[in-house]
């Protein structure tokens, strides 16, 4: 129906985490606006080229860009970052 190929599609979001995610990257905070089909999340993993490697992981996803918006170290040494993510809106609609 109409009305479904309109509602957003949580999940598609949380399988999209969850299939490209880097084993050592921990999300602690997610945002995400299914209207502008934009996501924010915050985390921490274990060295830079880690991060890096999960930045090019989320690159090599068509249909979604990323930004790096924040990044440092904390006081145990962590890489603490933040993300945003511009999904193409066809990923969050039923189909």
């Amino acid at each position: 129906s109409l009305l479904l190929r309109r509602h957003p599609l949580p999940s598609e979001a949380f399988k999209f985490f969850e299939k490209n995610t880097h084993p050592l990257v921990f999300f602690n905070k997610v945002s995400m606006n299914f209207d502008k089909s934009v996501a924010s999340v915050s985390g921490l993993c274990d060295s830079f080229p880690t991060l890096g490697q999960q930045i090019d992981i989320f690159k090599s996803v068509p249909s979604v860009d990323t930004k790096l918006t924040q990044l440092s170290v904390d006081k145990d040494g962590r890489v603490v970052f933040s993300l945003d993510f511009f999904f193409n809106p066809k990923i969050f609609r039923f189909h």
